[in-house]
């Protein structure tokens, strides 16, 4: 699992290469969809924690990576987001859940988008994923995949967005070449031959700089929390888009199976399982197929990929070749932070109903002192009217220092 992760992270749709022999998609392994079933454990955060502190030792990209690869490698994919929480699974009842579900369909979906020659995938996604949480709440916003994209592109890490403001499209539009020129090195894609712009150029423009400013400040919606998922978790997947959720996931890459002209079938074709780059996309519904149940997905290469931008995965693909995928949580940039499900909420005391005699003291109930009154506040209620303290009579407590010896409580305390 660890390794997987390392291993992930984005890549472009390749430009145009050599003349070579024609991609035949292989039959996939058949897979019915399972049967509902109670909700596996959540993985551990000390657990998680150790995977983003083992992921934070590896460079990014890998040495030794042709540079044909490391172009197509979005660091931000391949790190597991700081400030991730493990997603709290929920049990699932048979039969539950629709046969069928598509975004698309609820106008849950926003516009489909083109990353164009920069290495953005996660940011598109992440983006997309918005969208959608602004759409269920009866919007039609779109966010800005170029503010997404200058505010994680330096850090090489998608956690940085929890907690800031994001803006809508319309205040900071995409632009190749403004994305080139903020781009870290590693997120350079292909700028400089789609382009002719080094990526990072643009980090002290002023003017790139002013722009950045002013998203800022007029960012309308946040993340509050990523929700780490793993392959185990794909019912729950399930579950959420059902509910009308889009879901982020980090798919392992092949150039050649993902190529345009090997996915206007629909699908995307088999490939056996393999360690190497990956890209970030959006669960946006599933479906039965004639071998199971099959995912669909939003893609940011434009609409002429696929199907209008979207495509088909057989779950059996998704159990191989998924990385890992979040759960993202949005809310209205003035709204109050959501506190995900795996942090324990703050303590509610209760109010006890406390018979005659009593009183509740931090929801327990307490004999009241001699006379049966409370004392007024700040008053100090002399040694003899304090209750019975453990084993110890009233008037006296016990004695910290000798165990089973009581001693009286000193006038004035």
């Amino acid at each position: 699992m660890l390794t997987a992760s390392l291993l992930a992270a984005c890549s472009k749709s390749p430009p145009p290469a050599p003349p070579q022999q024609p991609y035949v998609a292989q039959p996939y392994p058949t897979q019915p969809m399972p049967q509902a079933q109670p909700a596996q454990p959540a993985l551990g955060s000390a657990m998680l924690d150790m995977i983003i502190a083992a992921q934070k030792t590896m460079p990014c990209p890998l040495p030794g990576l042709p540079p044909e690869v490391t172009r197509l490698i979005d660091c931000a994919a391949i790190r597991t987001a700081t400030n991730a929480v493990a997603y709290v699974p929920r049990a699932i009842a048979a039969g539950s859940l629709p046969a069928q579900v598509d975004h698309r369909a609820q106008g849950l979906t926003g516009p489909v988008k083109d990353q164009n020659p920069v290495g953005a995938c996660s940011g598109f996604a992440m983006s997309s994923v918005m969208d959608n949480a602004i759409r269920r709440r009866g919007r039609y916003d779109v966010v800005s995949p170029l503010h997404i994209f200058a505010t994680y592109t330096q850090p090489n890490d998608l956690g940085v967005l929890k907690g800031r403001p994001l803006a809508v499209d319309p205040v900071w539009p995409f632009d190749k070449v403004k994305a080139c020129r903020i781009s870290s090195p590693a997120h350079g894609g292909y700028c400089q031959s789609d382009a002719g712009v080094v990526p990072g150029s643009g980090a002290n423009d002023p003017m790139l700089l002013s722009e950045r400013a002013r998203a800022d400040s007029m960012g309308a919606y946040r993340i509050d929390a990523l929700e780490y998922m793993e392959a185990k978790d794909i019912d729950q997947m399930a579950l959420l888009l059902a509910e009308g959720e889009a879901v982020w996931v980090a798919l392992a890459f092949d150039r050649q199976a993902w190529d345009w002209n090997s996915v206007r079938s629909g699908y995307l074709p088999y490939y056996p399982r393999q360690d190497g780059i990956g890209h970030a996309v959006v669960l946006q519904g599933y479906r039965m197929g004639p071998t199971g149940r099959e995912f669909l997905f939003q893609n940011s290469w434009g609409t002429q990929w696929g199907l209008g931008g979207y495509l088909w995965i057989p779950e059996s693909m998704m159990r191989t070749h998924l990385l890992h995928a979040y759960r993202v949580r949005v809310t209205d940039a003035a709204g109050a932070p959501y506190v995900p499900p795996s942090m324990p909420p703050a303590p509610n005391v209760p109010v006890a109903s406390c018979p005659q005699g009593q009183t509740a003291v931090f929801g327990v109930c307490l004999p009241l002192p001699s006379g049966g009154a409370v004392p007024a506040p700040g008053a100090i209620p002399p040694p003899s009217s304090l209750p019975p303290v453990g084993n110890c009579p009233a008037g006296t407590v016990p004695n910290l220092l000798v165990p089973g010896q009581c001693v009286a409580v000193p006038s004035g305390f």
